[in-house]
C-alpha cells in the first residue's frame, strides 16, 4: 500500500525500509520520501536551490527544459519585454526552466544530477490540481490501487492548520476562508468519483484507517463541482458561454 503524506498537524511519518510514502512540498525539510512532489512554484524553487533533488526524486509537473545554451538570448528577450528576471544559475547548472509571469520572471537551473531525479508528467486530466491531489491523481493514473492519506486534515475534518504555515514560501495561517481548502476538496471529490476502483484511506494518529466514500463525506453536498482537466465547473461554464 502507498501512503501519501499531506502537511496537516496530525500527519504520520512512515517508517523508513517498511512502507512505501509520497510527500508533498516541504516535507523533504523533515523527510525522504520515496518521491516528493511539489507544483507551486517557490517551493519548487527552494527544493531546487537546496540541492534536495541531486539524490532524490522530485515529480514537478509539465516542465519545458531548455539546455543552458539558450539562456541568454531568453534573458535578452524578457529584458526587452521590461519583465523582472531572478536568476537562480549555478555553476554546474546544465539545463533550466522558466518560471513566473510578467510580474517577475524566474530563470531556475537544473545541473545533469538532478535532471536525473527530476519527474515530469503532462496528465491533462491533473491540470491545475494542488500538490496534494497531484500526488494522490499521479498514484491512481500510475495503477496504485490502495492509496492511504495522513496529514489531509483539512479533507478529513475542519484541522485547517499546516506543519509548515509561517515558514518561507507558506501562509502565516490557513482557515475555513482559504482557497486551497475549498479547491481542494472540491479535486479530491471528483478523483474519488473518476477513480472509483482505486481504495483511499485516511489515517492519524487518533484512529485506525478509514475508507473514503466520496459521497458520504459531509461536504459532499455543499462543494462545487471540480472537473477534472478543466477547473471548477462554475468557471467552465462562463468562459463557454
Amino acid at each position: 500500500m502507498l501512503t501519501i503524506v499531506g502537511n496537516g498537524k496530525d500527519r504520520v511519518i512512515p517508517k523508513y525500509g517498511k512502507d512505501r510514502f509520497w510527500g508533498c512540498n516541504a516535507f523533504y525539510r523533515d523527510a525522504n520520501p520515496e518521491i516528493l512532489f511539489t507544483v507551486d512554484i517557490p517551493i519548487q524553487r527552494e527544493v531546487i536551490e537546496w540541492g534536495y533533488a541531486e539524490a532524490n526524486k522530485v515529480a514537478v509537473g509539465d516542465w519545458e527544459v531548455m539546455p543552458i545554451e539558450m539562456l541568454e538570448p531568453l534573458k535578452e528577450t524578457f529584458s526587452a519585454l521590461a519583465v523582472p528576471i531572478v536568476e537562480s544559475i549555478f555553476p554546474d547548472t546544465e539545463f533550466f526552466v522558466v518560471q513566473g509571469d510578467e510580474e517577475e520572471t524566474t530563470f531556475l537551473g537544473l545541473s545533469a544530477a538532478q535532471m536525473k531525479n527530476i519527474i515530469m508528467y503532462n496528465y491533462p486530466e491533473l491540470k491545475n490540481l494542488f500538490c496534494g491531489m497531484s500526488a494522490l491523481g499521479y498514484a491512481m493514473l500510475n495503477g496504485e490501487k490502495e492509496i492511504t492519506l495522513t496529514g489531509f486534515n483539512a479533507l478529513e475534518n475542519d484541522n485547517f492548520s499546516n506543519q509548515y504555515e509561517g515558514t518561507p514560501n507558506y501562509s502565516y495561517k490557513y482557515t475555513s476562508e482559504s482557497r486551497v481548502l475549498n479547491a481542494q476538496r472540491s479535486q479530491f471529490l471528483s478523483l474519488l468519483e473518476r477513480f472509483t476502483d482505486v481504495d483511499v484511506f485516511f489515517k492519524n494518529p487518533l484512529t485506525e484507517m478509514v475508507e473514503v466514500k466520496y459521497n458520504e463525506l459531509y461536504y459532499y453536498e455543499n462543494s462545487e463541482r471540480w472537473i477534472l482537466g478543466e477547473g471548477f465547473e462554475s468557471d467552465t461554464m462562463r468562459y463557454n458561454c
